[in-house]
């Protein structure tokens, strides 16, 4: 659960105790007054929500909480679906830390013909049945 941190919550006190209530300091800086009451009462506040108190009192935003960088091999995806109840389907992820990797994988990949890595690799599994099936069949 993540909470307001502790110089944002020094600056709404310091802001309710110069307009005498939440109320009165929310429509002073324009936020809304249950977000101002969510903060100092400890309870969860997103990132996005606090640095929005913030601004509005003209403080610095919060640094970034996280940044992935991801290189132009790389994509994100979304879980199919979109919470709908699927058949079992084996999938395979390959992670790929290095564009010489990446590289390598693409030219396997078009060398056998294939669309993704998944079809290359169970087109090699069917021509080559001696190497075998996956682990855990």
């Amino acid at each position: 659960m993540r909470t307001a941190t502790e110089p944002t919550l020094a600056a709404l006190r310091q802001l309710v105790s110069e307009h005498g209530s939440q109320r009165k300091a929310a429509v002073a800086v324009g936020v809304s007054n249950v977000a101002i009451s969510d903060a100092l009462r400890g309870r969860p506040v997103s990132y996005e929500r606090e640095n929005e108190l913030r601004a509005a009192m003209g403080l610095e935003p919060l640094p970034s909480e996280r940044t992935v960088i991801i290189t132009d091999r790389q994509r994100v995806i979304a879980a199919p679906g979109h919470g709908k109840k699927r058949p079992y389907t084996r999938r395979f992820s390959v992670y790929v830390e290095a564009d010489a990797q990446a590289s390598t994988i693409a030219d396997f990949i078009s060398a056998v013909g294939a669309r993704s890595f998944n079809d290359a690799f169970w087109r090699v599994v069917s021509e080559r049945p001696d190497l075998g099936t996956p682990a855990g069949d």
